[in-house]
């Protein structure tokens, strides 16, 4: 009853031509308030629940060729005051996109995706010459959020079956920090 009254915003965003299973999305959205998004092959963000909007940025709110994790980590001033330490955030994001593009020579998408970071990017254009890569790994992220302070988040990724290429990330912050995540997306 609750949810006909206070429908969730939907959580499919599925740019540049991806789908996304349904029950995957659903998934994500019944994750909440623990954040949750779940980006494509050229990390498109296809789903991502209200606490990972609330968190990150909104999503469905975006153009969507912005729907981009890298895109938005070097484009959007935002991303550099979400992440405590964007400078590191952003490097191991780029390596581990470098690793994903190795993996798909020639793909006019990656090709666009890089070439549009590298124009719009001063970082993106000094730390690519440098080919670091990196494979994909769970681990922590400290967030800042307006109304909640510092959050420090643990994080799994996982790849769903149906499209390898497809990343579930979802994140678990701590008792009482999870607490106020799940009364900022209630009230919002």
């Amino acid at each position: 009853m609750y949810e006909l009254v206070h429908p969730a915003a939907p959580s499919v965003v599925a740019p540049g031509g991806e789908s996304l299973p349904p029950a995957v999305a659903a998934l994500v959205d019944r994750l909440d308030p623990c954040p949750a998004y779940v980006t494509g092959r050229r990390w498109d963000v296809l789903a991502a629940n209200r606490a990972a909007r609330a968190l990150w940025t909104d999503w469905l709110l975006l153009a969507p060729d912005a729907r981009n994790m890298l895109w938005w980590m070097f484009t959007d001033p935002a991303a550099r005051t979400v992440f405590v330490e964007w400078e590191q955030e952003a490097s191991a994001q780029l390596a581990r996109f470098r690793s994903a593009a190795a993996r798909h020579p020639g793909d006019p998408g990656f090709e666009e995706l890089t070439a549009r970071l590298k124009a719009a990017s001063p970082e993106v254009r000094a730390w690519w010459p440098q080919h670091d890569i990196a494979p994909l790994s769970s681990g922590t992220k400290r967030l800042r959020h307006p109304l909640l302070g510092e959050l420090e988040l643990r994080h799994v990724v996982l790849l769903t079956a149906d499209d390898v290429e497809q990343k579930l990330v979802a994140f678990l912050a701590a008792d009482s920090d999870q607490a106020r995540i799940a009364e900022l997306i209630t009230a919002g």
